[in-house]
């Protein structure tokens, strides 16, 4: 990973983004580069040269500012990221309305959707503006798809980039039926699932991990049971996990994700920063 992007609007959140991009820089060796899209004025994009030193950039890191003008902020961003063979989209939420993403519209949506390189989403409050991010627990939610290999693959490379536990979670869900009788309104029942489907998924998970390409790393294995949207966003909370690492399930370019999907709702809703990538099924 030798080019990191940081779309920006010069906001809080934007300088958070830019914290949590020049720390991974730091870590790999790579370069960043500050995109600032100006909409609606006539003169032509005007490159910028490196960033000024600052505090909060890590020694050795090159931070370049770029500008570029277009009406469709997200279109720019990712035209430019293919252009200059940019590795990782590093983006804030809730700055800028164009970072917003009460349904991931906005920029997050579209590069999260079509971007051909892993984004990470970093929210307001996943650290300080200007502070080192801590990496203490990742987690890789696991619905043994065939890109769940890839996304263990992911989460075991940045657990050992920052020393960092690395939690792999299956959610058995729950299933809702209608149980009709002769007489009345149908009432409504919960399939639970079953105990040893359980502690099959345990065994699953440790064989997962050691299927996963890549470096090792301290791993914990759970399965819960219940709405995969909710059981992440509980696991996240109550295990104080600072990274999610999901796979888009996508086609570059195009809407990579169903609305409604459990990325899209995890990334719309996650507490912490997330980590998504185009799996290669």
């Amino acid at each position: 990973m030798k080019k990191i992007l940081v779309p920006t609007d010069y906001s809080d959140v934007a300088g958070l983004a830019e914290a949590w991009a020049t720390d991974i820089a730091w870590r790999l060796k790579s370069e960043v580069y500050r995109l600032h899209v100006e909409a609606y004025r006539v003169p032509e994009p005007v490159h910028a040269g490196p960033g000024a030193p600052d505090d909060a950039v890590p020694p050795g890191v090159s931070v370049t500012s770029v500008e570029r003008v277009g009406d469709d902020i997200a279109e720019e961003v990712l035209q430019y990221a293919e252009a200059e063979g940019i590795d990782l989209i590093v983006v804030g939420t809730h700055g800028h309305r164009s970072l917003r993403h009460p349904a991931l519209g906005g920029l997050t949506g579209e590069l999260v959707r079509r971007a051909s390189c892993p984004v990470l989403t970093v929210p307001r409050h996943a650290g300080d503006t200007g502070k080192t991010p801590v990496l203490g627990r990742v987690l890789v939610p696991v619905d043994f798809s065939l890109s769940a290999v890839d996304a263990v693959s992911q989460g075991k490379a940045i657990a050992s980039l920052y020393h960092a536990e690395l939690a792999l979670l299956f959610v058995a869900e729950e299933h809702t039926v209608p149980v009709f009788h002769d007489t009345g309104l149908p009432t409504f029942t919960v399939l639970s699932v079953p105990p040893e489907i359980v502690d099959q998924a345990v065994q699953a998970l440790e064989q997962l991990y050691g299927e996963a390409s890549g470096p090792e790393a301290e791993a914990t294995f759970h399965v819960r049971t219940g709405h995969p949207v909710r059981e992440i966003r509980k696991f996240v909370e109550q295990e104080n996990v600072d990274l999610l690492v999901m796979s888009t399930h996508g086609v570059s370019g195009l809407k990579g994700f169903a609305l409604g999907s459990v990325t899209e709702r995890t990334v719309r809703n996650a507490p912490c920063a997330v980590l998504t990538f185009r799996g290669s099924y």
